[in-house]
């Protein structure tokens, strides 16, 4: 796809991309496009740098088998939302969506996030990643005031860049492998957020809960019938 779109205020949506064949966005392919607000990008393997920055009205994006989003790539678009779920996604660029609005992202295979990979995500609330990640840039997470669990599945801890966590608010909660705690805890970076570290056990628990049962404080609290309230710290 050409660098012809960008700028362009006229597309508003792309149902053509997908019959294309194309596989790759390329860089700026459609940065600055105001008006466009969704797009299909099934087919596509490869984002680009800058390839949608600025579209300040996109608020759909479907890229269920994308592998790289490459740096700046949704940098600038503030009314792109959803649940991400990237089975194949290995690698996020520095502030790849650095003020967007979307609202969690799953992604088992996630080798690399780059520095303000997931920054100023007002609406961000969940992020899982997992055990081939090794690196993670500073400022990665920096801003995000709801972001709450954060499970990273990496038997060993990933780089962590400084102020990854910077500004998250007292919600944030990183749940590691049972096994390694001890490990995240003491590990460069990591070390400044130990006290809010809780084991991988207890993410599981938490995602069979409705989120009303969970705390502010990470305290998961059930009701039973039988005997009152039962508090697990």
């Amino acid at each position: 796809i050409s660098t012809w779109f960008a700028n362009n205020t006229i597309i508003v949506t792309f149902p053509e991309l997908i019959k294309t064949g194309v596989t790759e966005i390329i860089r700026n392919a459609f940065q600055g496009c105001s008006n466009l607000r969704d797009i299909d990008l099934n087919n596509i393997t490869a984002i680009l740098g800058y390839a949608f920055q600025d579209c300040s009205n996109l608020e759909s994006v479907n890229m269920d088998n994308i592998e790289r989003i490459e740096g700046s790539a949704f940098k600038g678009c503030p009314n792109l939302t959803g649940d991400f779920n990237l089975p194949n996604l290995q690698y996020i660029g520095a502030s790849a969506f650095d003020g967007s609005a979307i609202a969690s992202i799953t992604a088992p295979n996630l080798t690399e996030i780059g520095n303000y990979g997931l920054a100023n995500c007002k609406a961000l609330r969940k992020v899982d990643i997992g055990e081939s990640t090794t690196s993670i840039g500073a400022y990665a997470f920096v801003n995000n005031s709801v972001l709450a669990p954060f499970a990273c599945r990496a038997k060993t801890p990933p780089s962590l860049g400084g102020n990854a966590f910077a500004n998250t608010g007292s919600k944030l909660r990183i749940y590691v492998p049972d096994e390694q705690m001890e490990a995240y805890k003491t590990a460069n970076n990591w070390s400044a957020y130990a006290s809010r570290m809780l084991p991988l056990s207890e993410w599981y628990l938490l995602t069979l809960l409705p989120s009303e049962s969970v705390t502010n404080k990470g305290v998961i609290v059930i009701e039973a019938e039988c005997c009152g309230d039962v508090v697990k710290p």
